[in-house]
């Protein structure tokens, strides 16, 4: 059994490695946006678009306590995407950083989440030359969203392409409601792919596997 758990551990561990990037940011994400935030008794399925994507260090991808804590936890790499909505008016850059173990990602959220709610400042944005994100920058920021998935901690933030710095959201429940969406759909795609359940392993000979 415990050489069952460790074979599962290395496996998940090495997803990052052997995925395509493609699989873990695809060309598009879809999120819903829910019907009672639009008065309507139907939710709004809604499409993003991958705009760039870019491996680096983890210093590099984070800013604020992410960073401290990624630094402090031994954070591996990083990479990052940027989406826009199908309006062009919103982008998000989606980072997942790579941890050592399951429990150090767990340790990161747990103390990224001690101030609820999460600071919109975590994610450094990833500007895409000539696209809706060449102006997404530090100030574009809105919120974040975060999730784990074994040692991956992935977190999304979400503003606006025309280069408007940060708002009052509870001024406009239904873009503050959108923003989330698109930061959640982002973070959600990722973690279904990073998280997904490994298949039954077969260990090679002894029964205690």
């Amino acid at each position: 059994m415990t050489q069952r758990r460790q074979i599962m551990a290395w496996e998940l561990d090495r997803r990052w490695r052997s995925l395509p990037a493609g699989a873990i940011f695809p060309a598009s994400v879809g999120y819903t946006v829910p019907g009672n935030d639009l008065n309507s008794d139907n939710n709004l399925e809604l499409q993003a678009r991958l705009l760039g994507v870019s491996q680096s260090t983890c210093g590099a991808a984070a800013t604020g306590t992410a960073a401290e804590l990624l630094s402090k936890y031994h954070c591996a790499a990083a990479m990052r995407a940027t989406y826009v909505d199908a309006s062009g008016a919103l982008v998000a850059t989606l980072m997942v950083a790579v941890l050592p173990t399951t429990a150090a990602q767990h340790a990161v959220i747990h103390e990224l989440a001690g101030s609820d709610p999460i600071s919109p400042v975590l994610v450094r944005t990833l500007r895409v030359a000539d696209t809706p994100a060449a102006g997404f920058g530090a100030a574009q920021r809105q919120l974040t969203q975060a999730a784990g998935a074994g040692p991956y901690l992935i977190l999304s933030t979400a503003g606006f392409s025309d280069g408007r710095h940060r708002v009052r959201l509870s001024g406009d429940p239904y873009l503050g409601t959108e923003l989330s969406s698109l930061a959640s759909g982002l973070v959600t795609s990722a973690e279904s792919v990073l998280g997904k359940p490994l298949p039954p392993l077969v260990c090679p000979g002894a029964p205690g596997c």
